[in-house]
């Protein structure tokens, strides 16, 4: 798996060799050696990469759908499902499903050789106001200007929060989202926000994306996105 992203559109060319010069090694070191690149889930940073070229030396393309977490399409910071499977989960239009068309849509691309990465992780933010809904229904809520990465929930912590909280499932996004006016001592949190919001993933929520991606949009694969590295103490 090569993950390199960050770099401008002007070094294209310098990455398509990169990725050759890669592929060289692993079939040198053994044929049945696969390879495999990491592709961005928004458009402005999707124009920096040649399909049709990039194609000639890669086996499979990941997706990075967790990579959705906590931007709108404008970027801003909303407190949003890690991965929703909809549009119609979030303002702005960021979605699995929208993503992936916009990859199957450029040239060069095979549905099969698509492979989707999903959150295995939840996320919390402090946040300014209460939940309201966006045009479709979906919940939200601003996230406090001065709060920083939102928090990682862990698998096991989610089946934790979805009683304690009473959290509900969202069918547009496929996951699970709480509210809880006060921090979890019952004062206000660090940065005197008055409430917290989370998004949770879990194996209903997982299940609903992976089984979208392959029997729905009939890609390559998925793959387990599992940031909250609950792998280190228990399987997965």
């Amino acid at each position: 798996q090569l993950d390199v992203q960050d770099f401008h559109k002007a070094e294209a060319r310098a990455y398509i060799a990169l990725v050759a010069t890669v592929r060289g090694l692993l079939k040198q070191k053994d044929m049945a050696l696969t390879l495999s690149v990491t592709l961005p889930p928004n458009e402005v940073e999707a124009a920096k990469f040649d399909i049709t070229a990039l194609s000639r030396h890669v086996d499979f393309f990941l997706i990075t759908g967790h990579g959705l977490a906590g931007r709108n399409v404008y970027q801003q910071p909303v407190a949003v499902p890690p991965a929703p499977l909809s549009s119609l989960a979030q303002p702005g239009g960021l979605s699995l499903n929208g993503t992936v068309q916009m990859y199957l849509a450029k040239p060069g691309m095979v549905r099969e050789r698509l492979v989707l990465a999903l959150p295995w992780f939840g996320f919390e933010w402090h946040v300014d106001g209460p939940v309201v809904t966006n045009l479709t229904g979906a919940p939200t809520a601003t996230v406090d200007p001065h709060e920083g990465a939102p928090a990682l929930i862990s698998i096991h912590e989610a089946h934790r929060r979805k009683i304690l909280f009473n959290a509900t499932y969202d069918e547009a996004a496929a996951a699970w989202w709480y509210y809880v006016r006060k921090s979890f001592d019952g004062s206000t949190t660090a940065n005197g926000s008055k409430a917290v919001f989370g998004w949770l993933e879990d194996d209903r929520s997982f299940a609903a994306k992976a089984t979208f991606a392959l029997s729905t949009l009939r890609l390559g694969g998925v793959a387990v996105a599992d940031l909250a590295m609950e792998w280190v103490d228990q399987p997965l």
